[in-house]
């Protein structure tokens, strides 16, 4: 080994010296598994040399082979000291021999690949845990690691038994971060870093972090990236909403009844959902519940209460059973397409509100508010609630149109440009809660109220300005809802 020169490191003399590449090893738990693309970095080394030195510290941890090796010299070494020297190494994978990597991964292959023998190295002592905290803190300076990388490294350093505080201290990442990276881990690793080629961004991640379940979360993760996710961890947070609604109802229905899931022959009573719930709403304990046996069954959204057949004089005819019956469903399939349709007007809101308008999209701002206005008498056509979401004003009951419009001109501190207030009058002008792909008409065969598919030329028209004119993507459950093949309308399971 040549000595070229020295240089202070962490208050002492460290000698920088040229090391053989064949000596080097990669550390195992270095944070960043996919080094990248090392053509240039290969072109630049083999043209000019490794001009920035790596920092590694003495020995390395076996390979498989090694390992192999040393238990059988340990097995038939006559020096019974060494033998266990030799036994001591082999159990700690750990060999004195050579050098591993803490800083200059990427140089170190890149170097090998370029042909170089030897590269200039640092040699220096670090525990455990300062070489994870070094190489993690040299990778997210760079900004080399993915989010998932991130969080691998952060829990390696939690279990060597750093806070998060000590890790926030050290990384320049806020303690908040730290815990909602630690969290991703929970979820499938090969689903994350497909999501991460799908070009997931950190706020993504956020907001999957208001999913719970996990299993949820995972499902979810798989449409990161694409036209599907808003739409799909909104359908989540539905689903654990009416998962803990109906876990509420269950427990203020089981002390007086069974659970009725495989139990024949039962007679529909009431149901307690979130379709038909108020906020002075009660589970009303029957009456008669000491001497007639009541049940309950799981709903999508909540739960629904029977009885046991009651004497032939008290017995509901079928007819007005299965039309409570029928109509219970039905009740429910309403409360489900109310909410599909709020879901996907908060999608094309969220869209509207998240639009950064720029000089060369005025064009196809105008022409959206040409159409959006077409038809539409100015002003009380417009949704002023609505408005006032888009532009954060502060209206209430008393607001006049007038008002409005005086806020429309004076909002300096907030700055929106006129691009975008002439956008969200356009949009609160044609945006209404009352477009929907459903309708609900009387069936005279059955004697109850159904819901039905139905066209709505209104609001087909706003999804085809958004889309065509403004770059708004359609979920697949938004095209479902349109064409009228969504499992809600066809009876098909969800």
């Amino acid at each position: 080994m040549t000595t070229i020169h020295k240089h202070k490191e962490e208050n002492q003399m460290a000698e920088l010296t040229y090391i053989e590449t064949k000596k080097i090893y990669p550390h195992k738990d270095n944070p960043r598994k996919d080094l990248g693309d090392l053509t240039e970095l290969t072109a630049s080394i083999r043209a000019s040399g490794v001009l920035q030195n790596l920092t590694v510290i003495p020995g390395h941890t076996m390979t498989h082979g090694e390992w192999l090796k040393t238990k059988k010299r340990a097995l038939t070494e006559e020096d019974e000291a060494l033998a266990q020297a030799l036994e001591d190494a082999a159990n700690s994978q750990w060999s004195p021999d050579g050098y591993t990597v803490i800083i200059g991964h990427r140089r170190l292959a890149a170097a090998k690949e370029a042909g170089l023998t030897e590269v200039p190295c640092v040699v220096t002592q670090m525990s455990r845990k300062k070489q994870l905290q070094t190489m993690l803190t040299e990778n997210m300076q760079r900004s080399d690691l993915t989010v998932y990388e991130q969080a691998e490294g952060f829990q390696m350093m939690l279990d060597l038994g750093s806070t998060v505080e000590e890790i926030a201290a050290d990384s320049g990442f806020s303690a908040s971060t730290i815990r909602r990276r630690v969290k991703l881990l929970a979820l499938d690793k090969e689903r994350f870093k497909a999501s991460e080629a799908r070009g997931a961004t950190l706020q993504d991640y956020m907001e999957l972090d208001k999913i719970k379940d996990t299993t949820l979360k995972n499902q979810v993760l798989d449409t990161i990236g694409t036209a599907n996710f808003q739409n799909e961890l909104r359908k989540a947070q539905e689903t654990e909403k009416n998962k803990a609604f109906t876990q509420a109802r269950l427990a203020e229905v089981t002390p007086w009844a069974d659970n009725g899931k495989d139990v024949p022959g039962l007679n529909y009573v009431k149901s307690y959902c979130t379709w038909n719930w108020k906020a002075d709403s009660k589970v009303q304990r029957p009456k008669d519940a000491g001497t007639v046996r009541y049940y309950y069954k799981e709903e999508r959204d909540g739960i629904s209460i029977y009885r046991e057949k009651p004497d032939e004089t008290e017995e509901q005819s079928d007819q007005e059973r299965e039309q409570e019956e029928a109509q219970k469903k039905e009740d429910q399939r309403g409360k489900q397409l109310g909410e599909i349709n709020q879901r996907h007007r908060e999608l094309r809101t969220a869209f509207i509100r998240d639009f950064q308008v720029k000089e060369s999209d005025m064009a196809a701002i105008c022409a959206f508010t040409c159409n959006a206005m077409i038809g539409g008498s100015w002003g009380w056509d417009v949704d002023g609630e609505l408005l006032a979401d888009l532009l954060h004003l502060e209206i209430d009951d008393e607001t006049t149109d007038e008002d409005l419009k005086e806020m429309l001109q004076d909002d300096q501190s907030r700055r929106f440009p006129w691009g975008y207030k002439l956008l969200a009058v356009a949009y609160a002008a044609t945006e209404d809660e009352n477009q929907c792909y459903y309708d609900r008409h009387w069936n005279n065969t059955k004697q109850i109220w159904v819901w039905q598919h139905k066209k709505d030329k209104t609001l087909t028209s706003l999804y085809n300005d958004l889309e065509e004119l403004l770059g708004y993507e359609l979920s697949d459950e938004e095209k479902a809802m349109q064409d009228g093949s969504h499992a809600v309308f066809t009876g098909e399971p969800a």
